[in-house]
């Protein structure tokens, strides 16, 4: 390349490489703004749900409480002092409710646990009328209380005379006030809300300020029309708050099961909401613009000399490198052939006879050399890949013959460690459209390992199965397995398993990495599963020909 052409593609390739980091430190920017809104929506809706539950626990509480004050002996004769005293001091007791009482069939107070000096009756209250019609639990709506003056939520209960006559009915009032301790307990992130809301848009809690805010109608404000714009359900709106803040709100029904109940709010500032976010956003983008000025001088002063020279340096070393494994490779592969041819000579005899330690010898002279070849054959093969120069012949053969013919040829290997060779079947067989060479090639590799790594005495079980646009062949065995942690690189050239290097198994480890490039080259592909100590199942899979 010329050094001009050099640079404009530099430059292309330095633009290419940022303007990807720029995407990306965009949409790590909006997915922190969104896991923060995320997060404190979800932590909102937690809140919410608790305030909820906190209602319903006492409103589940109160029934059993009421239906026990209905049954004493003042609240029965409707000893109006005896009654008076005891719900005082049950009040002292109980700070769930901030009044009991009790009122007779016309709805007139005749027992109160905090004193009053007015004539008092709530004939027209919701919780009344309910108890009276319906002899039993009922919960009004909120409301100012008559003896209390504030904000609460009535529970009556009736109760009757030993005539089993209605006398009248025993009620509890709840405070809404307490939502208030409860915001400040769970310590809301600053700048938060927490806000109970009717539908009639009447402030019934607040927190903070809730002196200024409690009793306040806000049905024209924004953050009103957002709430009970839609159905009573839970949910999470954006909206501007009482205070004109914008705010996150996540709400829930105080009481889901009341048609009317009102809304329990709680609303976190948007500002403070993203504020860390912003920062950290912030940093990572001046982080990005000094990589950004750095790589663009690096590229502009230092390119030519740091990347030019040196690629043009390792691209020679690599050719030289592929010229000399090629090279010793063509070379030793004929001397080898020869030295083969003698030692089989001399093993047969016919230089004269041989003792048995000279026959040991040469059958140790055989197997190195037949190792030696197999070495120089992987690395011819491993050459060839490097230089695009792999032939692959299209062609069909019968998966069954091959598999067969393989494991006769490795039959004497196993032979030799008393190991058993299974094969098994199954499917409707189908000719492999492939190169026959180079399956049965793959074939005899991943078998060879089988020996090679399995015990004596063991076996090893060679499937093939069939399927209209498949066949798959799987090598089984039961030997030492493959350590976890060393699985995902068992197919990288000249890499050995602790496990087999420490057993001194003779090996290359080219020939996984032989098999998944012919297997690939062929549209096919291998892939194992292993368990240290346990075995392994390398599996060949390969496309069918068409019928």
């Amino acid at each position: 390349f010329s050094m001009a052409s050099f640079s404009r593609r530099l430059w292309f390739f330095v633009c290419l490489i940022l303007l990807p980091l720029f995407a990306l430190a965009a949409f790590n920017i909006y997915s922190q703004y969104q896991q923060a809104a995320n997060d404190l929506t979800a932590t909102g809706l937690s809140i919410v749900r608790a305030a909820a539950q906190q209602q319903q626990t006492a409103v589940a509480a109160t029934e059993p409480f009421l239906s026990a004050l209905a049954k004493l002996p003042e609240v029965r004769t409707m000893d109006a002092a005896g009654c008076s005293a005891l719900f005082a001091q049950l009040l002292k007791s109980n700070p769930l409710y901030v009044n009991l009482g009790a009122v007779d069939v016309n709805g007139r107070l005749f027992c109160s646990g905090i004193p009053s000096a007015d004539v008092v009756n709530v004939n027209g209250r919701v919780w009344f009328r309910r108890a009276m019609d319906t002899g039993g639990f009922a919960a009004g709506e909120f409301e100012i209380g008559a003896v209390t003056r504030k904000r609460t939520i009535n529970f009556g209960y009736p109760f009757s005379g030993d005539d089993g006559r209605m006398l009248g009915v025993v009620y509890a009032s709840l405070d809404i006030e307490r939502f208030s301790a409860f915001a400040a307990n769970i310590k809301l992130p600053p700048d938060s809300t927490l806000t109970i809301l009717d539908r009639q848009g009447n402030v019934l809690a607040r927190y903070p300020e809730p002196g200024t805010w409690v009793g306040r109608n806000v049905k024209g404000e924004p953050v009103f029309r957002a709430l009970f714009g839609g159905p009573l359900v839970e949910g999470v709106y954006e909206a501007r708050g009482l205070d004109n803040v914008e705010r996150l709100y996540a709400f829930t029904p105080l009481d889901p099961r009341a048609a009317s109940s009102p809304l329990v709010a709680v609303g976190f500032s948007k500002q403070i909401l993203y504020q860390d976010v912003s920062r950290t956003a912030a940093l990572n983008l001046a982080g990005l613009l000094l990589i950004t000025a750095v790589v663009m001088l690096i590229a502009f002063y230092g390119g030519r000399e740091l990347v030019m020279r040196r690629v043009a340096a390792l691209q020679e070393v690599d050719r030289l490198k592929d010229e000399f494994v090629s090279l010793a490779s063509h070379q030793l592969r004929t001397p080898l052939t020869a030295v083969r041819w003698l030692n089989e000579l001399v093993a047969s005899g016919t230089a004269g006879p041989l003792t048995e330690m000279q026959k040991q010898l040469t059958e140790e002279s055989a197997r190195s050399i037949s190792q030696l070849i197999g070495l120089v054959n992987e690395l011819l093969d491993i050459g060839r890949l490097d230089q695009g120069r792999l032939q692959v012949s299209a062609g069909s053969a019968d998966a069954a013959e091959l598999v067969a013919e393989t494991v006769g040829e490795i039959a004497p290997l196993a032979v030799a460690k008393f190991l058993k060779i299974e094969t098994a079947t199954s499917g409707t067989p189908v000719r492999v459209h492939a190169d026959p060479r180079l399956v049965k090639q793959i074939i005899l590799n991943l078998l060879s390992n089988a020996v090679k790594y399995s015990p004596e005495h063991g076996a090893i079980t060679v499937r093939t199965s069939f399927a209209p646009r498949l066949v798959r062949i799987s090598v089984e065995d039961r030997g030492i397995g493959i350590p976890a942690a060393e699985q995902p690189r068992i197919f990288g050239r000249f890499f050995r398993a602790s496990n087999v290097r420490a057993t001194q198994a003779e090996g290359t480890g080219l020939g996984l990495a032989l098999a998944r490039a012919f297997a690939e080259a062929m549209g096919g592909r291998v892939g194992f599963s292993s368990k240290e100590n346990t075995g392994s199942t390398f599996w060949l899979e390969l496309p069918a020909e068409a019928s």
